[in-house]
C-alpha cells in the first residue's frame, strides 16, 4: 500500500491541501470578526463554508462520471488557489467590497473544496490492491483527522503571531508552490 507511489502523492497532497485549508479558514474567520465585530457574521463564515462543501460533495458524482479525476482533484486546487488569490487581494488591500460578494468567494472555495474528499476517496481503490483498501482508508481518514487536529492549534497559534492578513499572504504563497509543484 505504502510504496504505491500513486496512493503516497494522493495522501501528500490532500494533507498538504487540508493544512492549507485551515490556515485560510482561521484567517477569514478571523477578519470577518475584525471587519463587522459581530458574532452572526463570524457563525456565518464556517457555516458558508460547510453549506457549500456539503452541495458540493452531493453534486461531485455528477461530474466524476465524466471527467478523468485526477484532473478533476487537480482543477479543484488550482480553482481554490484562485479564488484563495482573488479573496485575499480584496480583503488584505481593504477595498470597499461588500460582504456578500466574501460569502460568494468563500462559498467557491467551499464548492471546490468540498469535491476533493469525494474524489481522493474514489481514487484510493484505483491505487490499492483490494486486500488493502480497508487499510488505505483507515491511513488516509487517520492522516486528515490528525493534521485538522493539529492545524486548528497551530493555525490559531499563526494568527496571534503574524495576524490574519499576513496568514492569508501565507496561505497563497504555500498554495500557489503547492499547485506549481503538483501540476510541474
Amino acid at each position: 500500500m505504502f510504496r504505491n507511489k500513486n496512493f503516497a502523492l494522493l495522501v501528500f497532497g490532500q494533507s498538504l491541501a487540508n493544512i492549507g485549508d485551515i490556515l485560510y479558514i482561521t484567517s477569514i474567520i478571523s477578519m470577518m470578526y475584525q471587519w463587522t465585530g459581530s458574532s452572526f457574521y463570524t457563525a456565518f463564515v464556517p457555516f458558508t463554508i460547510t453549506s457549500a462543501m456539503f452541495l458540493s460533495s452531493l453534486l461531485s458524482p455528477l461530474v466524476m462520471n465524466r471527467w478523468n479525476l485526477k484532473w478533476l482533484l487537480t482543477f479543484s486546487q488550482v480553482g481554490k488557489t484562485i479564488i484563495i488569490f482573488l479573496l485575499t487581494l480584496l480583503v488584505t488591500e481593504m477595498v470597499a467590497v461588500p460582504l456578500i460578494i466574501v460569502f460568494i468567494l468563500i462559498a467557491g472555495i467551499g464548492l471546490l473544496d468540498g469535491c476533493a474528499n469525494p474524489i481522493s476517496q474514489t481514487l484510493i481503490p484505483h491505487y490499492v490492491k483490494s486486500e488493502q483498501l480497508v487499510k488505505a482508508n483507515g491511513f488516509f481518514d487517520t492522516i486528515t483527522q490528525i493534521i485538522q487536529a493539529g492545524m486548528w492549534f497551530i493555525s490559531s497559534l499563526l494568527l496571534i503571531r503574524i495576524g490574519s492578513n499576513s496568514l492569508l499572504w501565507v496561505v497563497i504563497v504555500y498554495s500557489s508552490y503547492l499547485v506549481v509543484s503538483f501540476l510541474f
